[in-house]
């Protein structure tokens, strides 16, 4: 070796080093002719070296030992100060996110005989080690339990020594409703599973401080993989931690954020074989997710996909749930009531097992209010089963209004955004769950026009509403057509939909409702009726049709401009459409109930002539449709069970008020 290099190497040994308090010991980086290896770059287990004596005992470090026979030049030594680095991965962790958080105490967990079956599922995914898919996502509605289950899971996780990382997102705490906090938390908790790997990790924060505002996919890039790949050589990957646990995803308020993650959870996590992590998300079906994991979706043959329904039997666990409180809070309270075997009794657990709707979300609710001690749990549980505005207490369901409340703003605003000029949703929703409304052909295309019909307004609502198909029986018996329809997930969500003081400003105007179904019909109905007779396609011959049946509805149900509405509807002759879906019935009904209905309704009001005029041309059309008179009354007979009036044909007794108006148009 020269005399220079041995001179720089004498300088450089005698130079004292500050002693660094952290057990994790400076990291050194020569730039050098020759070969070199970079900080980040993966090693082979073979060829990695072993730590020196002097890098384990903090003593000055020591270069090239042994080295002989080449030239260095442009010699650089660079300290980097790893308690920098780790100090501010701590300060960018989510303390608040960890599943054993104080700030999370006494969170949701299942009781120990209730979700049996999906826990085992869980957990036996988790631990199949050679499973094909690392990716476990569980959806469910607002109020399933899924946050419970995912708790459950963490703790079974600790305590088998699986638990890698775990973050739990919460839309109301500003440290954890963002996805950029969820690497470094996960790589803080890494961290605590092996000093080597606190030493990589801590030295990628110390050389770029500024990394937490990069991509979330070049963090958990820097963060997470490369230093677990690199600590290959120091530990068996088996022995590892790998279970990460992600709750609440929908919990993120940022949409495109929920992407990011998931994106960077798909490119850098599921499919590198050097790893070993096994991610398990539990979320709302939400827009983000439910897209990502849909057939076209870049999760879903990377995904193993839970989702809470009825296939789990929620309604037993919830039975067991609410019997096994009860009997605690009878033990514990003073009231005597409560500690007599009737209580609550079985027709009161079967109410509230009805009205949770597989959803342990009212049940935890429910108790909640029942168990707390400033009042007897039997009048509290009395108020809950009879409560109203009136009542004078307090809404005892107010926490899970407020989830509903949420759930809704959300959603109304996500979908105004796309363009305001469109209906209010709360409306649309309204329109959608009309039951009667939903039995007419078409009804979709009709009201809900754009692209995706009613999918269109569940982007943000999955977690409440679900669309349900069923065959429909309107209509003619030899035509049958199967129809979607709205189902809401929570029986109470149907409740808190139509009591103002429940919803408040979500209450739903009916006036503003009907007009935006009369405005549609009759809009589909000028666009057909301008074509000439032999330019329209059957297709628009049974939408017109169905427009003439949802309108006739309108009418019975007595709409504001119940005078315009009728007055339009002569004036564009729909009689003649009707016969396109007509069933004696349908027929039956409208004939014997609705005109006669609508024409009182006309005449009170000082409109003898347009109530006559619609009750003459609705005689008049059904004259000409060829349906008898009788088969419209012996259509009638099932309903009532009662035979026709010997005079007008009207069931005997049932519709008294209308014997007075005799057959349609008698009015004088």
């Amino acid at each position: 070796m020269s005399s220079t290099l041995k001179s720089i190497f004498s300088g450089f040994k005698s130079k004292k080093h500050k002693k660094i308090a952290s057990p994790v010991q400076p990291e050194t980086s020569a730039s050098m002719e020759g070969s070199s290896t970079s900080p980040c770059d993966v090693q082979p287990e073979q060829s990695r070296p072993s730590p020196s004596p002097d890098r384990m005992t903090g003593a000055a470090p020591s270069f090239l030992s042994n080295a002989s026979n080449f030239q260095m030049r442009d010699f650089q030594y660079i300290e980097v100060n790893q308690t920098a680095g780790w100090d501010l991965l701590v300060e960018k962790a989510a303390h608040t996110a960890l599943y054993d958080s104080g700030a999370r105490f006494d969170p949701p967990k299942c009781d120990e005989d209730t979700r049996v079956e999906v826990t085992s599922e869980i957990m036996g995914w988790i631990q199949d080690r050679g499973a094909p898919t690392r990716l476990l996502c569980m959806t469910g509605p607002a109020g399933a339990g899924k946050s419970a289950i995912q708790q459950t899971i963490a703790e079974r996780c600790a305590d088998l020594g699986i638990l890698a990382a775990s973050f739990f997102f919460a839309a109301a705490d500003d440290t954890r409703n963002d996805a950029f906090p969820v690497v470094p938390t996960i790589a803080y908790q890494l961290s605590l599973a092996s000093p080597t790997l606190r030493s990589l990790i801590s030295a990628v924060v110390a050389r770029d401080p500024l990394i937490f505002t990069r991509s979330i996919e070049k963090q958990m890039k820097l963060l997470i993989v490369d230093p677990v790949v690199r600590q290959r050589a120091n530990m068996d990957i088996v022995d590892m931690p790998y279970v990460i646990l992600i709750d609440g995803l929908d919990e993120c308020k940022k949409e495109d954020r929920q992407g990011e993650l998931l994106a960077a959870i798909g490119s850098c996590l599921l499919f590198n074989n050097l790893l070993p992590f096994r991610v398990f998300i539990a979320s709302r079906p939400e827009i983000v997710i439910y897209n990502a994991l849909q057939p076209s979706g870049h999760l879903h043959h990377a995904a193993y996909h839970i989702q809470l329904d009825d296939k789990y039997n929620p309604d037993s666990d919830i039975e067991r749930y609410l019997r096994r409180r009860f009997y605690e809070i009878a033990r514990r309270c003073l009231d005597p009531r409560a500690k007599t075997p009737s209580w609550p009794g079985d027709p009161v657990l079967d109410t509230l097992i009805r009205c949770a709707s597989g959803q342990f979300i009212y049940a935890a609710t429910v108790i909640r209010y029942v168990q707390d001690p400033r009042g007897s749990p039997v009048d509290r549980l009395n108020t809950i089963l009879s409560w109203s505005q009136d009542s004078g207490a307090g809404n005892p369901l107010a926490s899970l209004h407020d989830l509903y409340r949420q759930i809704l703003l959300r959603a109304r605003d996500n979908y105004r955004s796309v363009d305001d000029s469109r209906e209010d949703l709360m409306v649309l929703i309204h329109v959608a769950l009309d039951d009667t409304l939903a039995v007419h052909r078409d009804y979709e295309k009709i009201l809900f026009p754009e692209n995706g019909g009613l999918q269109s307004l569940l982007h943000d609502l999955r977690s409440l509403i679900d669309i349900h198909a069923h065959n429909r029986v309107f209509g003619p018996s030899n035509v049958r057509q199967e129809i979607r329809a709205l189902y809401l997930h929570h029986y109470t969500f149907r409740e808190f939909l139509t009591d103002i003081w429940r919803s408040r400003d979500l209450h739903f105007d009916w006036a503003r409702a009907t007009r935006y179904i009369t405005s549609t019909c009759f809009a589909h109905a000028e666009r057909v009726l301008a074509l000439d007779d032999m330019e329209v396609p059957r297709e628009d011959r049974e939408l017109l049709s169905s427009c003439a049946w949802i309108l006739l509805y309108i009418l019975y149900n007595r709409p504001p401009d119940l005078k315009a509405v009728a007055q339009q509807f002569l004036n564009l002759n729909l009689w003649v459409w009707l016969s396109f879906d007509a069933a004696p019935s349908s027929v039956a009904y409208h004939f014997c109930v609705v005109i006669p209905s609508v024409e009182e309704y006309l005449y009170d009001r000082g409109e003898r002539e347009i109530g006559k005029r619609l009750a003459d041309a609705w005689v008049a059309w059904v004259n000409s449709s060829g349906i008898k008179e009788h088969c419209i009354f012996d259509e009638m007979y099932p309903w009532t069970g009662m035979a026709p009036c010997a005079q007008c044909g009207l069931p005997g007794g049932q519709y008294t008020w209308m014997q007075s108006l005799a057959l349609p148009g008698s009015l004088s």
